[in-house]
């Protein structure tokens, strides 16, 4: 522990939201007990919390912030969001308007959150606008019932046809002029 405070006086951590309990309590007690000379912040998101296969708990996150908070850390919530076109952002807010706990008690939706690409759209080839979601509809099978192999398959359909739609050019992505999408 000393050696590890001699080399390192602060330590911030991405994608917070991905680490577990044994994670949260190694930095704890590196950066936060017992000093005064260390510091520590955490960014992350718990919406986009995706790695519990792998171990990674959400709920490490929620003990971490209110600790940290707790101890006087100040919270900076995400305002501007410049990864996503306008109309993706109001179709959030309109999907999660509707039951704000969606996400569970812990986790808000913050309906003031905005885009920092106010101009960037999605657009098909004729220039017309793209709607950012698209809500799929899956009906039973004959006897009334869902059958999670099928809904897989019909998954992989959609999604692959999208992909499909993306790469042949016929959606366009950016500011003013959009550009087609090219795989990276």
């Amino acid at each position: 522990l000393r050696r590890l405070r001699e080399q390192f006086r602060f330590a911030l951590i991405d994608e917070f939201q991905d680490t577990d309990e044994i994670q949260w309590r190694i930095f704890r007690t590196i950066f936060v007990d017992g000093t005064k000379e260390h510091g520590l912040w955490v960014v992350g998101d718990p919406k986009q919390s995706i790695y519990g296969f792998r171990g990674a708990d959400v709920f490490a996150w929620f003990e971490a912030t209110e600790f940290l908070e707790s101890k006087g850390a100040p919270r900076h919530p995400l305002q501007r969001n410049f990864r996503s076109t306008p109309d993706m952002i109001r179709a959030h807010h309109r999907f999660f308007e509707t039951d704000p706990s969606f996400f569970g008690e812990h986790i808000d939706y913050d309906p003031e959150v905005e885009s920092g690409v106010p101009e960037t759209r999605l657009v098909d080839r004729n220039g017309q606008a793209v709607s950012p979601v698209e809500v799929t509809r899956l009906l039973p099978d004959r006897g009334g019932k869902f059958y999670a192999d099928r809904i897989r398959e019909a998954e992989a359909r959609l999604v692959t046809a999208e992909i499909g739609r993306i790469l042949d050019g016929s959606l366009l992505y950016g500011e003013r002029t959009p550009e087609p999408i090219a795989p990276q």
